[in-house]
């Protein structure tokens, strides 16, 4: 997730707009009834949980947090309709209060500033499974074009923030490294050679190896989950 709060807010904007004049309810409002609603509203959860849990990587640069963590139980609020109900029609305001609205802009904001960077020597590591992945991948000829040409733009984005240290200041290395660690993955399923698909799986695998965790802090989303980085705020 790019900014979850920003992508949040832009979610409750749209709910809130489909209840102006207080004329719909909660389940109208969200499409609750199609699939199509309720994949939002999944989607709704992921982003509230991202979001909070990137509280503390903003409080360990130094950002003071506590307003939007008391704002936490008014949004949870607001992405449960709670104590709303859900098939009447309800007020547009006590839906989505503006205040709660505010602060979760203000915070997407934040997000944008304190964007996860390389820690010190880290660009070494990274740049290794850059070039290693480069050389794999002009050596496997079994991979569909689509996919060679997904991983050879993602590397040479990697690459150009690498490079170059303005770019790289403001580069989302977090979402640029887990779609490389899936990507990894995607082509060792693809490879029809055993020896290039192991050795796509081990590149892979080296995001988490134990002797890299001092180069590293927190990842967001999946990365996080299945331990794999290269990157830090």
């Amino acid at each position: 997730m790019e900014n979850p709060a920003h992508e949040l807010h832009e979610l409750f904007s749209t709910w809130s707009a489909a209840l102006e004049g207080n004329a719909n309810s909660t389940a109208n409002a969200r499409g609750l009834e199609e699939v199509a609603g309720l994949d939002m509203q999944r989607r709704a959860m992921a982003l509230f949980l991202e979001s909070v849990d990137k509280l503390d990587d903003l409080e360990a640069v130094g950002v003071k947090v506590g307003v939007y963590r008391r704002y936490i139980p008014a949004w949870t609020r607001m992405l449960m309709s709670y104590p709303l109900p859900w098939y009447q029609q309800v007020n547009q305001a006590d839906a989505f209060p503006s205040a709660a609205m505010d602060q979760l802009e203000a915070l997407g904001g934040w997000f944008d500033i304190y964007r996860p960077r390389l820690r010190p020597g880290a660009e070494e590591t990274l740049q290794a499974i850059v070039s290693d992945t480069e050389t794999l991948l002009r050596d496997d000829s079994s991979l569909s074009n689509e996919l060679k040409l997904y991983l050879a733009r993602l590397l040479r984005e990697i690459q150009a923030a690498l490079d170059d240290a303005i770019l790289g200041s403001s580069f989302d290395y977090a979402a640029a490294t887990e779609r490389l660690w899936v990507a990894l993955f995607a082509a060792a399923a693809q490879s029809d050679s055993t020896e290039k698909s192991s050795k796509w799986t081990d590149l892979a695998h080296r995001f988490a190896i134990p002797t890299t965790v001092g180069l590293l802090t927190s990842l967001p989303g999946a990365a996080a989950t299945l331990g794999a980085a290269a990157i830090g705020s």
